[in-house]
């Protein structure tokens, strides 16, 4: 039981399953939660629960950070700061179904990301597998109805979800290269420190530009979900997954992102399930399992 709880294919799993509620939970409080504040007191809380843990690990790897903190204050600006921000500011001006599909393009660029910086080749059948994935995603965002695709505006908000899947897609490919030197807590503590220092200024001038949040149930709710689950354990749970099986690999499993964000309207909202959801998820689980399986002869270059 161990042994699966901790396979990186079950933490990826979950970890997706926390950002569907991330995005479902900054949805509904992007009336009362200013995006930056949301920000700064979703690390603030990740950081204050981690720290316990890992201060004795950090002061162990002392040595390798102090060597390393260039790289890892720069994976902490593309994960920790740049992505959520950016995802978080751009539900103001966006809607869910298009801030779902420029999400969905992540799967993709990862691996377009991962062949700029490192070479990294994608196989025929990854291809396969991650068109079919998002032909799965299409199909349960927009209904079953495709159509509805040519009706469809971009915002400054679809380019702000863009450019945090870009973000997320440079951080996710530097990974596997820059962490493993490190134990996991004592990356995490680092990343999420430096992460904190750099949106601190910002959540501050957006203060002193007189954003409030208001409280309530549902914004200290949603700050305290948003603090654990989609920040804590998400971030462990993909930066295991990412080191165990790669990038590319790990990037399929952003289309259950949807899936799962489906779910949770339908258990929480009152949305039924329909016909299109279960054709939608066949295909992305199809899909997932035909880009994720690993080849009998592995190659030095493709990411394993």
């Amino acid at each position: 039981m161990r042994r699966f709880a901790t396979a990186p294919y079950v933490l990826l799993t979950l970890c997706m399953l926390f950002w569907a509620g991330n995005a479902v939970v900054g949805k509904a409080v992007v009336g009362v939660v200013p995006p930056l504040s949301l920000s700064f007191l979703r690390w603030l809380i990740a950081l204050a629960i981690i720290v316990p843990f890992g201060l004795t690990h950090v002061r162990n790897d002392f040595s390798a950070v102090r060597a390393q903190w260039r790289t890892l204050f720069m994976l902490a600006l593309f994960s920790v700061v740049a992505f959520n921000t950016l995802l978080y500011v751009a539900l103001k001006w966006t809607t869910a179904i298009n801030a779902s599909l420029v999400g969905a393009t992540g799967p993709a660029v990862i691996p377009l990301i991962a062949w700029i910086l490192l070479r990294e080749r994608v196989s025929p059948r990854q291809a396969v597998g991650i068109a079919v994935s998002f032909v799965g995603v299409l199909i349960v965002i927009t209904r079953g109805e495709l159509g509805v695709l040519a009706n469809l505006g971009f915002n400054q908000g679809d380019l702000l979800v863009l450019s945090a899947v870009v973000a997320w897609s440079i951080y996710s490919v530097l990974l596997r290269r820059h962490s493993a030197s490190l134990h996991p807590l004592t990356f995490l503590t680092v990343t999420f420190a430096f992460g904190l220092a750099i949106i601190t200024p910002f959540s501050a001038w957006e203060y002193a530009n007189g954003a409030r949040m208001h409280l309530s149930a549902l914004s200290l709710g949603g700050i305290a979900y948003v603090g654990i689950f989609p920040s804590l354990f998400s971030f462990l749970f993909w930066n295991r997954g990412v080191t165990a099986i790669g990038a590319s690999r790990a990037a399929q499993f952003l289309y259950l992102v949807p899936v799962f964000a489906a779910a949770l309207a339908i258990v929480f909202l009152g949305e039924s399930l329909e016909f299109y959801h279960v054709v939608g998820i066949a295909l992305i689980f199809v899909g997932l399992q035909a880009a994720t399986r690993k080849s009998r002869a592995p190659r030095a270059d493709d990411g394993r």
